[in-house]
């Protein structure tokens, strides 16, 4: 099995599946979900094109599909529930699953899938979809309460976490990990920067900058999951340096958990230091309670860079 994008040219495979699902459901008993011509082609069209609609892909032949979002608060109807989420983490959302029927295990296959992307995943279904209900309990889901949805309809929610752990490079392989995602990172965050300075910037160059503090104490860390590295941290005495992510992975909460993780490792009132241009960088730590010394370094002319520090 493989999931890739859904095309538009497969539609009637598609809304066989939907057909399919619902006639499922029908069978065992769900007579309230998927009524009234849902989901319906043009919705189906309009995940197509935004891109959030997905296939299980087996032996070239579709055998499942499903809607796929991740975001902030990218689904409007989980933000009010009778119950609660166990946090307020970007997550991800599995909706309008339909599988042929000839594959085993397509709702746990698509759940790594997504968890791959973001570490957080919410899913939400009819408390007559024992089906669904019963995949959730196996594959470690956690009922969170009930949601409404826009047709003032409930549905049980579920949420995921997947464990993203946080170690300190000690080998050549951890720091050529490391100095890989700061190299790709810190390129794409420093686009002001002439183009042959950017260059310069190679894994192999970052990764001797990061042996080269470790040498004299700085200890980085590095975030991965499903053991991917997505981000990293260093930590010189109080001072947090180096937070980067894949640009891929950002604004999923991979910044904020590496800071939180800096942050307890300190043992202190830690202190950073920001570009003054770096508007991402500055939100995510006024936001955890950083706040400006008044201290500044100028690194040419026309570049600064600001001191911050954690609030007591």
């Amino acid at each position: 099995m493989h999931i890739r994008p859904a095309g538009e040219a497969e539609l009637p495979r598609l809304m066989a599946l939907f057909d399919g699902g619902r006639d499922y459901m029908r069978r065992n008993g769900n007579t309230v979900q998927w009524v009234n011509g849902y989901p319906s082609e043009e919705l189906i069209r309009q995940d197509i094109a935004l891109g959030r609609g997905f296939v299980v892909e087996e032996g070239g032949v579709a055998e499942a599909v499903f809607c796929y979002l991740v975001g902030r608060h990218v689904e409007p109807t989980y933000a009010v529930i009778d119950g609660a989420w166990p946090d307020d983490a970007p997550y991800g959302v599995i909706h309008r699953l339909a599988s042929s029927g000839k594959l085993r295990g397509v709702m746990g296959f698509c759940a790594e899938w997504a968890l791959a992307r973001c570490p957080v995943l919410r899913v939400d279904t009819h408390e007559s979809n024992t089906t669904m209900r019963t995949a959730m309990a196996r594959l470690g889901f956690t009922e969170c309460g009930t949601i409404i949805l826009e047709d003032k309809t409930p549905r049980i929610a579920f949420q995921k976490r997947r464990d993203c752990p946080i170690r300190e490079c000690r080998s050549e392989e951890d720091f050529r990990s490391a100095g890989a995602v700061l190299s790709k990172a810190w390129q794409a965050s420093h686009g002001f920067c002439p183009p042959e300075f950017l260059a310069r910037h190679t894994p192999e160059e970052r990764t001797a900058y990061l042996e080269a503090g470790a040498a004299w104490g700085k200890r980085v860390f590095t975030l991965s999951n499903g053991g991917q590295v997505l981000g990293l941290v260093s930590l010189c005495g109080g001072r947090i340096g180096d937070l980067y992510v894949l640009p891929e992975a950002q604004g999923l909460g991979y910044g904020r958990r590496l800071l939180d993780f800096a942050i307890r490792e300190t043992g202190t009132a830690p202190t950073l230091w920001i570009l003054e241009n770096n508007d991402a960088a500055r939100r995510l730590y006024e936001d955890r309670g950083f706040a400006f010394t008044g201290r500044e370094n100028r690194l040419s002319p026309t570049l600064r860079e600001w001191e911050m520090a954690l609030k007591a």
